[in-house]
């Protein structure tokens, strides 16, 4: 994959992601929207669903999304950071398994 642009024609309805590194500090912004409060909240949400995740005995956390009424917002963990903003979808688990696969580790 080349660079965060090409994340927005992973499935429809993706307006905008953005890549950061562990702590939401941005390096590369796509679309329209704000790449660093978007990082800064999926950074911060990263420690407690860390600990809910081993309270629960499911082990790291690397790929997670949260979706609402009006959106959707995919994170996934590799090496860096990439918060993803979607509109409303049916199946968020079907544009989150296709952010896991096409990102990896392999985001250059």
């Amino acid at each position: 994959m080349k660079g965060i642009e090409a994340v927005l024609g992973l499935a429809p309805g993706l307006v905008g992601a953005a890549r950061a590194d562990g702590s939401g500090n941005v390096y590369e912004v796509a679309g329209q929207l704000d790449g660093e409060s978007l990082c800064a909240v999926a950074a911060m949400a990263r420690t407690p669903l860390e600990k809910a995740s081993e309270l629960l005995g499911l082990g790291g956390v690397r790929d997670w999304s949260f979706s609402f009424a009006q959106g959707a917002l995919y994170v996934h963990h590799g090496d860096d950071m990439v918060a993803v903003q979607g509109g409303p979808t049916k199946s968020p688990e079907t544009v989150m398994k296709k952010l896991a696969q096409a990102l990896g580790d392999r985001l250059t």
